[in-house]
């Protein structure tokens, strides 16, 4: 055997024994110390990091799964409080079409009394004129 196949089949052997030790990582078991010897440190780093990389994309994937079930929880509330927005939105639009039909009723009001009251004053303008005629007549005698 040539030095060459040796480097082969001793990369071979190497990969090998990496990637069932890295499936048996990935599956939770723990290696020895002789097994994590007999590998390639930077493969090791590399195999420690994608674990690591995989563990926190678990971590990420469990927490959105529970914002997505809190959220779920609230979307009755939520509806709920939208339908009571659009509740009061709606009672508040009545009420101010309300109040403005009320207050045009009361300026409409207001401006007929004006009225009534020019109407008597004039009417009465010369009753009063007369009386007050009479008045200085009264306080002259």
């Amino acid at each position: 055997m040539s030095v060459a196949e040796v480097l082969k089949d001793a990369k071979r052997l190497v990969l090998e024994r990496t990637q069932s030790l890295a499936e048996r990582i990935f599956k939770g078991e723990r290696p020895s110390d002789e097994e994590l010897v007999a590998v390639d440190p930077a493969v090791l780093e590399e195999m420690v990091d994608l674990q690591k990389s995989i563990n926190y994309a678990n971590k990420l994937a469990n927490e959105i799964a529970e914002w997505e079930r809190e959220i779920s929880a609230l979307t009755p509330e939520i509806n709920e409080i939208a339908a009571k927005r659009e509740a009061m939105t709606e009672e508040f639009r009545r009420t101010d079409a309300e109040l403005w039909v009320r207050e045009h009723a009361l300026v409409m009001q207001r401006e007929q009394l004006k009225g009534l009251v020019r109407n008597q004053e004039k009417r009465l303008r010369p009753i009063w004129a007369n009386n007050a005629d009479q008045q200085r007549a009264l306080e002259q005698r």
